[in-house]
């Protein structure tokens, strides 16, 4: 979740003296938080991130209570941005932002936007990440290109030295140097330049001689980018708050100009009333759905939509019709009994979990629900493109880290704990239904764990499992092996490594076990099924 924090002066300046009413009614539509203390805490969602900033939430507002403005333009500028390809942050673009009446607020605020979302949509900058310049503080054209970290420079916070003493202190440089473009045995490190020097290190230090300040009128953005498909995501995200707002920008000319611009025009859809209908059940004509998807700040017209390039959240129709219900308002849609031709019956795998779920409660376990995300994992973990969040970044192939995250959070309960879990795990690119089951505590040991499990065997068969010896980094060599029921491999079991449990400060020895339901099911259909 994403949080702006302003003073109630702030708030009602930006939005208007009826803030905390029109703010309430439009969390209820857009869906986030509103908190009102000694000062005002707004809570955002992750997918829209256009909403980070109160100018531009206050512009939605004015859209949703149909005072849909002009948006601003995207021009091209007379200025030369010579991009010289560095390996580590290989993109770079850059725009001017020209002062225009009644519009320095935003100016000002456009800088901690850019810092929202350099935290946020850019991955804590290692995507992409914004530079925020007063432009009439810069000389000529900027380029890209290496510079000597023995130049003397001063950070936007007046902080002056070497470059590569900067990075070394500074506390933007001790946690953000390890993603600069450096070449340490060269000396050099990667920066964007004026004719008089550097105004930008990426991803962290902008020039205290080209910082914005209550005087600056105009602005320069730059943004360094390690894929071309971040660099256009940023782009978007930040001409698109200008354009919102009614304000001009022109693009700087570089090497991918062509391909940056191709990729900034709106995004055109087709409205076709029947999906929306067979999706909704509200019966509406294409111009009721475009009326209320322009409250939403879409444009266009009953052929065409038009898709704001700041909504990078939009990627199909099913994103209109949220937006359209959203603005339909979700309370007007009335209720109606499902008919279906069809007689529901439980899925096989699912009954099956459900005895499963039965037998492990009547063993004294507590089950738990653990996201199938993670935040870290092997090379054989799949990846997930454009997460929100490192935390949640690569599918489970395992219970096992899950478990001990529980442990740690309910260390204070006391021990032992035993504690079981039926889900999906992920492994090679497959996806399985699995159940994971887990002790802790004391007396926790690989005979005990060894036990539950031929309990839970002995329900549907007295077939005794066989278990071979496996080498592991997460489990005791000696205690720890394979599971096999008929000839057929179905999972693991074993004591868990001391190194692994040392990671946390519950300090009990662990033992675990994981079966691949799926085939288990297949083993013991027969007997399950005459169980029923």
């Amino acid at each position: 979740m994403v949080v702006l924090r302003e003073s109630k002066q702030n708030v009602e300046k930006i939005i208007g003296s009826d803030w905390e009413e029109s703010l309430f009614k439009f969390s209820r539509v857009i869906g986030f938080s509103l908190e009102i203390e000694e000062e005002i805490k707004l809570e955002f969602n992750p997918d829209r991130p256009d909403l980070f900033s109160l100018y531009s939430l206050r512009e939605s507002m004015e859209n949703f209570a149909g005072n849909m403005k002009k948006r601003g333009t995207i021009k091209n500028s007379k200025r030369l941005l010579q991009n010289n390809k560095p390996a580590s942050r290989e993109f770079a673009a850059a725009f001017e932002v020209d002062y225009q009446e009644g519009k320095i607020g935003p100016i000002l605020d456009s800088v901690n936007y850019m810092d929202r979302l350099s935290e946020t949509v850019g991955k804590k900058r290692k995507q992409f990440a914004f530079g925020v310049h007063d432009k009439d503080k810069i000389c000529g054209n900027i380029t890209y290109d290496w510079t000597d970290d023995e130049e003397i420079f001063e950070t936007y916070d007046l902080k002056s030295g070497k470059l590569k003493h900067l990075i070394n202190e500074h506390p933007k440089g001790i946690e953000y140097g390890n993603i600069a473009g450096r070449n340490s045995d060269s000396g050099k490190i990667w920066a964007l330049s004026d004719e008089k020097g550097p105004i930008s290190i990426p991803p962290f230090f902008n020039s205290s001689r080209t910082r914005v300040d209550q005087n600056t009128k105009n602005i320069l953005v730059d943004i360094t980018s390690t894929s071309l498909d971040g660099l256009i995501q940023g782009l978007r995200l930040s001409l698109g708050y200008f354009q919102k707002l009614g304000m001009d920008s022109k693009l700087l000319s570089s090497v991918d100009l062509e391909y940056i611009k191709k990729n900034l025009n709106e995004m055109e859809m087709k409205i076709d009333k029947g999906v929306f209908f067979d999706l909704t059940g509200i019966k509406s004509d294409e111009k009721d759905i475009i009326e209320n998807l322009r409250k939403m700040g879409y444009s266009g017209d009953t052929k065409i939509l038009k898709v704001p390039i700041e909504r990078i959240d939009v990627m199909g129709i099913e994103d209109l019709i949220e937006d359209f219900v959203k603005a339909y308002g979700i309370n007007n849609i009335k209720e109606k009994p499902l008919v279906s031709s069809f007689t529901g019956h439980f899925e096989d795998m699912n009954s099956f979990s459900s005895k499963l779920r039965t037998l492990m409660v009547s063993l004294g376990f507590q089950e738990v629900v653990n996201f199938v995300l993670r935040g870290n994992g092997g090379d054989e973990s799949i990846k997930v493109l454009n997460t929100k969040s490192d935390e949640y970044s690569i599918l489970r192939k395992d219970m096992l880290h899950g478990f001990l995250d529980f442990y740690q959070r309910n260390k204070q309960y006391g021990f032992p704990q035993k504690i079981f879990e039926i889900g999906d795990v992920f492994i090679k690119g497959q996806q399985y239904r699995s159940l994971g089951v887990s002790t802790c505590g004391r007396h926790s040991t690989y005979s005990e764990i060894k036990g539950y499990l031929d309990r839970l065997l002995n329900a549907f068969t007295y077939t005794k499992p066989l278990i071979r010896a496996i080498k592991s980094e997460e489990l005791i060599d000696g205690r720890s092996g394979i599971i096999e029921v008929n000839g057929i491999e179905i999972g693991f079991i074993g004591e868990v490594n001391p190194e692994l449990i040392g990671k946390y400060t519950f300090n009990f020895p662990v033992t675990y076990f994981q079966i691949n339901l799926e085939k288990l099911y297949q083993i013991l259909k027969p007997l399950v099924k005459d169980n029923a």
